[in-house]
């Protein structure tokens, strides 16, 4: 049986240790103000899990994950380590 891996996200103070981390790592040490909830993911958004925080990037933008959101989700890929990519459906997979 898979546990649940469910988080509830949000948003880190701006000056928490994990926030100015995933800053540095994902936008140039550039202060990160876009956010998206989980039903606004996309196939192809690459996620980034560290502790309590999730980034999403998206083509040449990075953003802030929050809500409620499952790390066993079916449209969840694992890449390895700290990486996820959003799968595209299966309908949709059909169509291509």
């Amino acid at each position: 049986m898979i546990e649940a891996k469910v988080m509830e996200l949000t948003e880190l103070p701006v000056n928490a240790q994990s926030r100015l981390r995933l800053e540095r790592i994902f936008n140039g040490r550039q202060r990160m103000t876009a956010k998206l909830r989980p039903e606004h993911l996309l196939p192809g958004d690459q996620l980034y899990v560290y502790d309590d925080a999730v980034v999403v990037v998206r083509s040449q933008k990075a953003y802030w994950l929050f809500g409620e959101f499952d790390l066993n989700g079916e449209q969840l890929q694992a890449e390895g380590g700290r990486k996820y990519v959003i799968k595209a459906k299966e309908e949709d997979a059909d169509k291509g």
